[in-house]
């Protein structure tokens, strides 16, 4: 679920162009260390709105040895990853998007060349929350604006007189340059929002099962490793193993696709993988929501004929399998 601010970063750095093609197999040699794809035998020859729909982890790989740790900082925060978002919560925690003066201070280590690639796919030092991701997410959907999340909306006396409303507040338009110099165009935001519609629709995305007659969902799924596995262990079915080392599974997605209302994120803990543990709990709170609130969102897409596909309740049986599903498809 980090990979797209990566892949905005990337293309706004010209790290790399919307069409070009870059040759991903199942690991890379970096230094002295093997990093290794979710699939096996990798993804051969993809674009950037293939690596965004499949979840390539040697796609952005080769983009975090592109871009450099400042760049992926940079870009992380300006999407307030790493960072309070102000919403009204006790103990909220800011998290981490780490840099090498951070590295420095904390740790007393210089940053290594290798960290890249694990901060790249979320790995490593990043540490994000749920409210963090939904909030960035929403922001790549509605085109750069980056809102405060607010939790009450309005309170009311006994006789039912609103007493006091609130409002969603802008923290800052991503279209705009901030003091880092990050700027983010419509057509970066364009290709990266075409890539997640993909995962939930396109015939390889990770989420494809999941979808809504009439609306199209567009976001990521995800995995957060709970613990460090050997070489040998890394495309091992994760269901065998014991609950406490299972992976998380993350979904963050928003819809519909092309003009977005609502934007949920979930972290289903020890779920193995985001696509079938997390993945179907987002869309069924954005059916819900929309049934309630949008129904006219689903009558004009079921018009449109957009989308005719009934809701499965599971996932195909065969979703699990290595080649066909991510293992290791790191935050």
């Amino acid at each position: 679920t980090f990979k797209p601010f990566m892949a905005i970063a990337a293309l706004q750095e010209k790290v790399v162009t919307p069409n070009q093609v870059i040759y991903c197999p199942g690991a890379i040699n970096f230094g002295k260390r093997l990093y290794h794809d979710h699939l096996k035998n990798g993804h051969g020859n993809i674009t950037i709105y293939d690596a965004l729909e499949r979840s390539s982890n040697v796609f952005f790989y080769k983009m975090g040895i592109g871009l450099g740790i400042e760049k992926m900082s940079a870009y992380a925060k300006a999407f307030g990853l790493g960072q309070k978002t102000g919403v009204e919560v006790d103990n909220e925690v800011a998290g981490l998007i780490p840099t090498p003066d951070w590295k420095k201070k904390e740790i007393g280590e210089e940053w290594q060349p290798g960290e890249n690639l694990s901060t790249v796919i979320g790995q490593g030092f990043v540490l994000v929350s749920p409210i963090q991701l939904a909030r960035a997410y929403n922001a790549i959907g509605n085109g750069g604006k980056l809102y405060k999340p607010f939790v009450v909306k309005k309170i009311v006396n006994h006789e039912n007189v609103i007493l006091k409303e609130f409002s969603e507040k802008l923290t800052r338009d991503l279209s705009q340059a901030n003091p880092d110099g990050v700027k983010i165009d419509s057509s970066t935001f364009d290709v990266v929002r075409e890539g997640l519609r993909r995962v939930a629709n396109g015939e390889r995305g990770t989420a494809k099962w999941w979808k809504i007659p009439g609306v199209q969902i567009a976001g990521n799924t995800g995995t957060s490793q709970v613990m460090s596995f050997s070489a040998d262990q890394i495309y091992s079915k994760c269901e065998t193993n014991p609950m406490h080392m299972r992976h998380h599974g993350w979904f963050i997605g928003y819809a519909p696709a092309e003009n977005p209302v609502i934007t949920v994120a979930v972290l289903a803990e020890h779920a193995c993988h985001g696509s079938t543990g997390a993945a179907p709990i987002v869309r069924d709170v954005i059916k819900a929501y929309l049934e309630k609130y949008h129904p006219e969102l689903i009558e004009q897409g079921l018009h449109g004929n957009r989308n005719k596909t009934a809701i499965p309740t599971a996932a195909p049986s065969n979703v699990n399998k290595p080649q066909e599903q991510e293992n290791t498809d790191y935050e």
